[in-house]
C-alpha cells in the first residue's frame, strides 16, 4: 500500500521538472529585487526632497522685504528677527530659530516675560554660541514662570537631563533619540489639553487614550534605546521612514503574488492530467483516487508556503544588503491589556507573511475544486484570480453601499486575519473564532467538491 508521503513525493518530482514552476520562483526573486530596488530609489529621492524641503535657506530678505512692506503691528521687531537670522546663519529647522523668535518675540506672546538688557544679552550669547544646554533651562525658567504645566516644558528637560543636542537641522530633528522624544513630547501635550478641557466627550477620551498608550510606548522606546517601533514603519507605504524594516515588511505584501502564481499551479495540478492524458496511468496504480487527490492539494498548498519561505528569507538578506542591518535586532513592540509586550521582529514579519497565507490557501483550495470538477485549467485559473482581485471590493460594497451585514459570512470578508485581530474589520463584533469558522466551512465545501469531482466521476 502506497504511503501518502510517497504519493506527495511523486507529485514534488512531476511538478519540479517543469519549466514553469522555475519560471515561478525567478519571478518571485524578480518581483523582491524590484521592491527593494524601487525602496532603495525611493529612499534617495525621498529623503532628498525632505531634506530639501524642511531644510530652508538662511537668505531671508523676502521676509524682511514683506515685512517693510505690510507695515503690520510689530513689524520692526521681525524685520530685527530676519536680519538676525540672516546675520547668523540660522535655518527654520534649527532651534537657534525659536530662541532667535523668543529674543525678538512680541509683548503679546503669552510665554514672554520682560528681560532685561542682561538677559536678552545673555539669550543672544546662548545662539551665537551654539549653547543649547543653557537655552533649554532658559525655556524651563520661562515656561515655568508662564504657569505653564511640565508637559510643555518636559523636552528641554529631557534633553537637557540625557544630554541629547537640540536639532541644527532637519536632518538632525529626525534623527534617534530626539525624534521619539519630541513625538513623546507633543503626546504629552496632547494629553495635557485634554486635561484641561475638564469634561471631555467619548470621542474625546478615545483620543486621549490612544495619546496615552502611544506615549506609554515612546517612553518604553527611550528607556530600553530601542531606536525605531516597528509598528510604525513596517510598511513603506504608510510611512515616511524607509529603512530595514519598513521594506522587509512591505515584501509581505508581495504574498498576494504568490497566492495568483500558486493559483496558477493548482488551477492545473489535476485538469491538466485530464487534458494531458496522463490521469489514466495514475488510475491504474492500485491506490485510491482520494490518496491521489489529496497527494496533489497537499502538494499545492506546502509549494505554496516553499514559495513563501523563498520570498521571505530573499527579502530579508537583500533588506539587509541595502539597508543595513544595523535596526535589525530591534524588538516590535505593542501593548497588549494594558502590558508593553516585546515579539522578534523577524517573528513579526513572519506573522505577516503568515496572516497573508490565509486568502492564498482559500483562494487556492477554490481553484484547486474548480479544476477537479470541471476540468478545465483556465476556468479554475480565472475564476479564482477574479476572486482573489475583487472578493474583498465586492463585500465592501455590499456592507459600505448597501449595509448587507450578512456578508460577513462570505469567505472574502474573513480572510483578512491581521484586520480582524486588530480590530479593523469593517463588521461589528467581528471574532477570530467566527472568521476562522467560516473559512473552515468553505474549505471543507471546497474539498469535497473537489472529492467529488475526481472520485466519483468517470474518466
Amino acid at each position: 500500500m502506497v504511503k501518502m508521503p510517497k504519493l506527495v513525493h511523486n507529485e514534488y518530482i512531476k511538478v519540479m521538472k517543469k519549466l514553469s514552476t522555475k519560471i515561478i520562483f525567478v519571478l518571485i526573486a524578480l518581483f523582491v529585487i524590484g521592491l527593494i530596488g524601487l525602496s532603495k530609489f525611493a529612499q534617495n529621492t525621498i529623503e532628498k526632497d525632505m531634506v530639501n524641503y524642511y531644510s530652508g535657506s538662511s537668505d531671508y530678505s523676502y521676509e524682511i522685504g514683506q515685512a517693510k512692506e505690510m507695515k503690520y503691528e510689530g513689524y520692526e521687531l521681525d524685520v530685527e528677527k530676519y536680519s538676525f537670522l540672516t546675520d547668523n546663519g540660522i535655518t527654520p529647522d534649527s532651534w537657534k530659530y525659536e530662541a532667535a523668535s523668543d529674543l525678538f518675540s512680541h509683548e503679546e506672546n503669552e510665554t514672554k516675560y520682560d528681560m532685561s538688557d542682561a538677559e536678552r544679552s545673555k539669550l543672544e550669547k546662548m545662539i551665537k554660541d551654539g549653547d543649547w544646554k543653557s537655552y533649554c533651562q532658559y525655556k524651563i525658567d520661562v515656561l515655568k514662570a508662564a504657569g505653564m504645566s511640565e508637559a510643555y516644558y518636559w523636552l528641554y528637560d529631557y534633553c537637557l537631563k540625557n544630554e541629547i543636542a537640540l536639532p541644527e537641522s532637519y536632518s538632525d530633528s529626525i534623527e534617534y533619540p530626539y525624534n521619539t522624544v519630541s513625538q513623546a513630547s507633543e503626546q504629552r501635550i496632547s494629553i495635557a489639553g485634554f486635561d484641561e478641557m475638564g469634561d471631555i466627550s467619548e470621542e474625546v477620551a478615545v483620543e486621549k487614550a490612544a495619546a496615552e498608550e502611544k506615549l506609554k510606548l515612546l517612553n518604553y522606546q527611550l528607556e530600553n534605546d530601542i531606536e525605531v517601533n516597528i509598528s510604525e514603519c513596517s510598511n513603506i507605504f504608510v510611512t515616511d521612514y524607509i529603512n530595514f524594516w519598513s521594506v522587509f515588511g512591505t515584501s509581505a505584501s508581495l504574498v498576494s503574488v504568490i497566492g495568483m502564481l500558486l493559483i496558477i499551479v493548482a488551477g492545473g495540478t489535476v485538469a491538466s492530467e485530464f487534458s494531458n492524458g496522463t490521469v489514466k496511468f495514475l488510475l491504474i496504480n492500485p491506490v485510491k483516487r482520494w490518496k491521489i487527490l489529496m497527494s496533489k492539494y497537499i502538494m499545492t498548498i506546502t509549494l505554496g508556503f516553499l514559495m513563501m519561505a523563498f520570498m521571505y528569507i530573499l527579502s530579508a538578506i537583500l533588506s539587509m544588503l541595502f539597508f543595513g542591518a544595523s535596526l535589525a535586532d530591534i524588538p516590535y513592540i505593542k501593548i497588549e491589556n494594558g502590558t508593553i509586550t516585546e515579539m522578534n521582529g523577524f517573528l513579526f514579519i513572519l506573522r505577516k507573511y503568515l496572516f497573508k497565507s490565509v486568502n492564498v490557501i482559500v483562494m487556492s483550495t477554490l481553484a484547486f475544486a474548480i479544476s477537479s470538477l470541471v476540468r478545465s485549467s483556465s476556468l479554475a485559473i480565472g475564476v479564482s484570480i477574479f476572486a482573489m482581485l475583487s472578493g474583498s471590493t465586492i463585500v465592501q460594497l455590499m456592507k459600505m453601499a448597501f449595509n448587507l451585514d450578512w456578508a460577513r459570512y462570505l469567505i472574502f470578508a474573513n480572510t483578512d486575519i491581521e484586520s480582524i485581530i486588530e480590530g479593523t474589520s469593517m463588521f461589528s463584533h467581528h471574532s477570530l473564532p467566527f472568521a476562522l469558522g467560516v473559512i473552515a466551512v468553505h474549505m471543507l465545501v471546497f474539498l469535497l467538491t473537489a472529492w467529488d469531482g475526481f472520485t466519483r466521476r468517470e474518466v
